[in-house]
């Protein structure tokens, strides 16, 4: 689950890129051929683009720490019921054996 979230953030990355890639060669030929309007709306697309890659990058950046984060507790949580129930089972056991033990006649 983890690695197909990877795989699907670095395809969007990589799509950003070369969206941002196609918008930059857009407005250099309109730049080239003088078409202003044409260039005007290239920049627009790059700096659209550039944002959304930039957005992108940065929520991935953090969910990516948010669930390393998540998966660290998991394993601490883990590990604590783990020794919480050695712990309860070892005094369960003691006690058990305690109760087991024969009972001393009480003098008259």
């Amino acid at each position: 689950m983890v690695l197909k979230k990877a795989v699907r953030n670095i395809e969007n990355n990589v799509k950003g890129v070369v969206d941002v890639v196609k918008d930059m060669t857009r407005l250099v030929r309109a730049i080239a051929r003088g078409d202003w309007k044409g260039a005007w709306e290239a920049f627009k697309d790059v700096v659209g683009d550039s944002w959304k890659l930039i957005s992108n990058l940065t929520k991935n950046s953090i969910k990516g720490v948010q669930d390393l984060v998540d998966a660290g507790l998991d394993v601490i949580k883990g590990a604590w019921n783990s020794a919480w129930s050695a712990v309860a089972d070892y005094f369960s056991s003691i006690w058990n054996r305690i109760k087991r033990m024969p009972k001393p006649e009480l003098m008259p």
